[in-house]
């Protein structure tokens, strides 16, 4: 209760300082304290496990280089990515990296196929990424059955889970060390 009096006494607009973008906060924790550590992922959600710690600056370098990502497969700022991901450290990449690139709809795994292809028609979703092949999970499975169905949809990348064959669906962690971890190509400046 005293840190959250203690965060109350400042007023929001002065804490972030005129920042107006998750972006741009992000990237302001990076270069005030690059080794501080912005997530605690457990992978199995179990006390027991070593939790994989990931810094700010590696955040702000993997969001900076997924924003691109998204920018080098068309997405501009009025451009829609819809994401089905458990949560993982990868999601976290995709929610800021799609809000710097342009605009993210993130849908529950646990919907029908039928609820998800209305909500990403409706918002006219141009990437969808999704968990890859994993056992336990029919995420994947859904994602696939999406693709065929929404027809404003042009790329479907795949997080995780066993690598699948052909050149309709990208592998995140094949191609995402290609991009620029420094600054956003597209030069988008927020206002």
């Amino acid at each position: 209760m005293q840190d959250i009096a203690r965060l109350e006494q400042t007023p929001l607009d002065r804490r972030l300082q005129g920042l107006i973008s998750t972006y741009d906060v992000i990237k302001r924790a990076a270069r005030n304290d690059p080794l501080k550590t912005a997530l605690h992922f457990l992978p199995q959600g179990t006390a027991e496990e070593a939790a994989l710690d990931i810094s700010y600056g590696q955040l702000f370098a993997r969001v900076t280089q997924t924003a691109n990502l998204f920018h080098d497969l068309g997405l501009g700022p009025n451009d829609v990515i819809s994401f089905l991901l458990p949560n993982l450290p990868e999601t976290h990449y995709i929610l800021w990296g799609g809000e710097a690139a342009g605009i993210v709809n993130p849908l529950n795994p646990m919907l029908d196929v039928d609820h998800i292809v209305g909500i990403m028609k409706a918002a006219q979703s141009k990437i969808l990424v999704t968990l890859g092949p994993t056992p336990g999970s029919d995420i994947f499975q859904k994602a696939q059955q999406v693709k065929d169905l929404v027809p404003s949809l042009k790329h479907v990348i795949q997080i995780g889970g066993d690598h699948t064959s052909g050149d309709e669906i990208l592998n995140y962690q094949d191609i995402i060390d290609r991009y620029n971890a420094d600054q956003l190509d597209s030069k988008r400046v927020f206002s």
